[in-house]
Order: C-alpha cells, then sequence, then structure tokens
C-alpha cells in the first residue's frame, strides 16, 4: 500500500520524501501530510501541473509549502490494455535542500578543490619565482652592468640545474672579458708609452737638426767674416766689411744698420758705420768712454744689451729722427785691452740668443 512506500535506492537517505494521491478531478485521496480526505486541491495543482483532469504526464516545478522549497513531479494512472485505470494522480515532493544536498556538496567540494588549486598556485609561483625569475634578473641586472663596463660583478650559483650553469657561464664570460679588457689596456699603455718615446726621438732629432742648422749658420758667419779678413788690406774697408756681413747674415736677425768705435785716448771715434743719417753722426762726434751704450761697453768691458731705447735710462744720446729700437753693444778687444765696440741693432722688446751672444763675443 503507499502507507508502505519508503525511499529506496538514492533515495534511500531522502526523509523529507512526501507522497500525495489525488482523483483525476483534484481530490485528495491519501497524502502522508495532514490532509482531509476528499479535500479539493485542484485549484492549488492545476496552475502549477495544468489540467490535471487530461490524464497526462506534466512538468515538475519548485515550489514553497510551509515556508519551505519542495520539488513536485506527478504521475497520471493510465491504466492496463483495456483497463482504463481509475484516472488518479501521485504527487511526490521533496525538499530542496535535501534533494540539491548532493549538487550543494559537489559544489562546495568543487570551491574546496578551486581553493587548494588557487593556494598550490601561488605556492608555486613563489617557489618558480625563488628558483627560477630572481636568479634570472640576477643575470638581467648583471648583463646591465657588465654593459656599463663594470667587469667585476660576479654572479654566485646556487643551484646546479641549468640556471646555476648558466651563472657560471656568466662568470666565465665576465672574467674573459676583463682579462680582454685588461690585455687592451696594457697593449694602450705600451703603444703609448712606445709613442712617448717615438715623440722624444723625433724632437730629440728635430733639437739637433736646428742645432746642426745653426752651427751651420755659425760656420757660414765664421767664413764670411774671415773670408772679408782675408781679402781687405785697408783697416777703415776692412771694419766696414765686417759690419757689413754682420748685418746681412740671417743667423744674427738684426737690422742693416749699425757701427764701429775705436778708443782713443778717453775719446771714441766712429770709424765704421751702417745706415745712420747725418744728423746721427754729429751727435756722436767727440763721444768718451761712458758716455751713452757704447761708452759704458767700453768702460765695463762687458756686452751691453737694451731691449728698447725708448725705455732705457742707459741711452742718453738721441736725435729727433730717433724710433724705438734695440742695441747689442760688444766691447772689442786686443790682447786683453779693450780698443773699440760694434754695436747692432734689432727690433724692440725681443730676447737675443745666448748662443748668438757667444758667438758675437
Amino acid at each position: 500500500s503507499i502507507r508502505e512506500l519508503k525511499p529506496e535506492g538514492i533515495q534511500k537517505e531522502h526523509h523529507t520524501m512526501g507522497f500525495k494521491l489525488t482523483t483525476g478531478d483534484g481530490r485528495v485521496i491519501y497524502s502522508t501530510r495532514n490532509f482531509k480526505f476528499l479535500e479539493n486541491v485542484s485549484v492549488e495543482l492545476i496552475p502549477r501541473f495544468g489540467d490535471i483532469t487530461k490524464n497526462t504526464h506534466s512538468d515538475y516545478f519548485i515550489g514553497e509549502e510551509s515556508g519551505m522549497k519542495k520539488l513536485f513531479i506527478h504521475a497520471h494512472s493510465k491504466g492496463y490494455k483495456d483497463y482504463k485505470g481509475l484516472g488518479w494522480v501521485l504527487i511526490i515532493e521533496h525538499d530542496t535542500n535535501e534533494i540539491f544536498a548532493p549538487i550543494t556538496k559537489l559544489r562546495n567540494h568543487i570551491l574546496i578543490i578551486l581553493l587548494i588549486v588557487t593556494v598550490v598556485g601561488v605556492v608555486m609561483s613563489f617557489f618558480i619565482s625563488t628558483v627560477f625569475a630572481k636568479p634570472i634578473e640576477k643575470l638581467r641586472d648583471a648583463t646591465d652592468e657588465i654593459s656599463k663596463s663594470h667587469l667585476d660583478i660576479h654572479i654566485e650559483p646556487k643551484s646546479n640545474d641549468e640556471i646555476g650553469q648558466l651563472a657560471v657561464s656568466f662568470n666565465k664570460m665576465a672574467e674573459n672579458l676583463k682579462k680582454s679588457r685588461d690585455e687592451l689596456i696594457g697593449q694602450r699603455t705600451a703603444l703609448k708609452k712606445r709613442n712617448s718615446e717615438l715623440s722624444a726621438l723625433y724632437e730629440e732629432v728635430i733639437e739637433q737638426r736646428i742645432a746642426l742648422k745653426e752651427r751651420n749658420s755659425e760656420l757660414s758667419a765664421l767664413y764670411e767674416i774671415s773670408s772679408v779678413i782675408s781679402r781687405t788690406i785697408s783697416m777703415d774697408k776692412l771694419l766696414y766689411q765686417i759690419l757689413d756681413t754682420l748685418t746681412r747674415l740671417e743667423l744674427f736677425n738684426v737690422k742693416r744698420k749699425g757701427g764701429i768705435f775705436i778708443i782713443e785716448g778717453d775719446r771714441m771715434n766712429l770709424v765704421a758705420h751702417l745706415g745712420h743719417p747725418e744728423a746721427f753722426l754729429n751727435i756722436h762726434k767727440g763721444m768718451k768712454v761712458g758716455d751713452c751704450l757704447c761708452g759704458l761697453a767700453a768702460k765695463t768691458g762687458e756686452i751691453v744689451i737694451s731691449k728698447n731705447s725708448a725705455k732705457d735710462s742707459r741711452h742718453t744720446f738721441t736725435y729727433t729722427e730717433k724710433t724705438p729700437h734695440g742695441h747689442i753693444v760688444i766691447p772689442l778687444k786686443a790682447k786683453e785691452r779693450i780698443v773699440g765696440t760694434l754695436y747692432l741693432y734689432f727690433s724692440p722688446d725681443i730676447n737675443i740668443d745666448e748662443r748668438k751672444i757667444s758667438l758675437l763675443r
């Protein structure tokens, strides 16, 4: 009987399953709940199942009863062969919480699994970041340092896997680059030293060449003077020729102007001159030893140099046509006795080379 119906199979654990048996026109014959016999429930059922008098199976629905959500299903009695049946309707109801408990449990299991997978994923990500990403970041940073020529960088390999082997290879590469750089620096230093030596040698050769040229010029000057002395008989002509030769030589770089004084007692007589106007000759007639620059050289026996006649107070003999100039006055000696002076002109405010002074002496 319907009283003896109990859940079986997968419904065995369902304790909220209830039954309701109605006539074809919707009157209750039996219910596992509280009911009134032949109570008309068609008004409640027809809107949900449709016309229960049509003797056809309909769909299920979920509704509320006594504040609880329930799943309702129904089946019609169709008889058997020639027997038309009674037209009764069997309605079965379940609490949704109980009927969907496996789905809820599955959902909770899925959520737990997703949570576990998420946690494991985070842990794996951290592990991968620690084991792989950070060493790779260190390699990247080390590569940046090498690009800035910081070749002393070293990465400590912390494993024997591919990352560790890559770190070892990187360290070898850095060491080789540093070694190559040090070799290039050494070669560059050696080359620079060699270039310095060659430059010094070149400068020495140039200096020797200049010295040789000056020596040749000195010898040429001595030869010119010797030639003048050897072919001149008259003393007046000899002194003029010597003066003319000295002012022509490029070695001394003097102007075509000068003269020679001969000492006669306390007087100085201008016996040879070149490039002087009549006013100059008149002023210097009867000049005494000690007067002006030439007299000073005759008195002291020392070479007198004046860089600028306009600024030198020792230059006492002047005339209106005078322009600023430089002077060098050389005392002439014979047997350790001063017999006269030779004076030459050069441009104002220039230095006279010591070698030229020595040669003139």
